[in-house]
């Protein structure tokens, strides 16, 4: 989205997705599955979960305004210290790791024309007689353009039709939008997805991480099921 935001990229920008050789010799980042697909848009890289892309954009917008875009725009409580590199903030392999809350939070701003909205937890209260004696109001901050909310609707949309997610029943209904996440070894999946009524993450992991060797992302199945509902 800053990227976008920042006139970098576009939906239709092309990258090569090809690794990194690091000093040791290796190549990183790898893709899930673990090969390189050449010369792809930013359209594809998204709804693939193409790491070696997320990493270039990275490198393009930059470490620092990336980061000061995570925290200052979308609110998220990143590591000052050991979050300012490529690994946490292209792949999201976070040093404390991030609330589903905030996460989910944070993509209110696509759903909404670039607003960010304050998380709560209730709407009001009122009293006996149906009288309202305590109102949480909403609250919104403008964190991107509208073109850009719009250009991120578009790509996100991807993942479900064509994508990690395109098993996703909700598509049928009404529009929907969204993104998997997978960590290293497949101990935390991921999905957060919105309608353009409502926006809903799940994920799922052990207390003791361990993998979890599904064919299809469980945390698609739940908001599936919630959402459908």
């Amino acid at each position: 989205a800053p990227a976008i935001e920042n006139n970098l990229i576009n939906y239709s920008t092309v990258y090569d997705d090809v690794p990194i050789k690091m000093l040791n010799g290796l190549l990183w980042p790898k893709n899930s599955p673990n090969k390189y697909r050449g010369l792809m848009p930013i359209s594809y890289a998204v709804e693939h979960s193409t790491n070696t892309v997320a990493v270039k954009v990275l490198e393009n917008l930059g470490i620092n305004n990336s980061y000061v875009f995570l925290t200052k725009n979308f609110k998220l409580n990143l590591d000052s210290k050991n979050d300012l590199s490529p690994s946490p903030l292209a792949l999201g392999q976070l040093t404390n790791g991030e609330t589903l809350l905030n996460i989910t939070n944070a993509y209110t701003a696509f759903a909404n024309g670039g607003y960010i909205s304050k998380p709560k937890t209730y709407l009001y209260v009122t009293d006996n007689f149906g009288n309202i004696v305590l109102e949480n109001k909403d609250s919104y901050e403008k964190i991107l353009d509208k073109d850009t909310a719009v250009i991120m609707n578009k790509l996100l949309e991807g993942v479900i039709n064509n994508g990690t997610a395109r098993y996703i029943s909700l598509k049928n209904k009404t529009s929907v939008a969204g993104k998997t996440g997978t960590s290293s070894d497949l101990r935390d999946r991921w999905f957060i997805g919105y309608t353009p009524s409502y926006v809903c993450g799940a994920w799922c992991g052990y207390d003791t991480p361990k993998p979890m060797y599904y064919t299809k992302n469980p945390s698609c199945i739940l908001f599936d099921e919630i959402m459908n509902r």
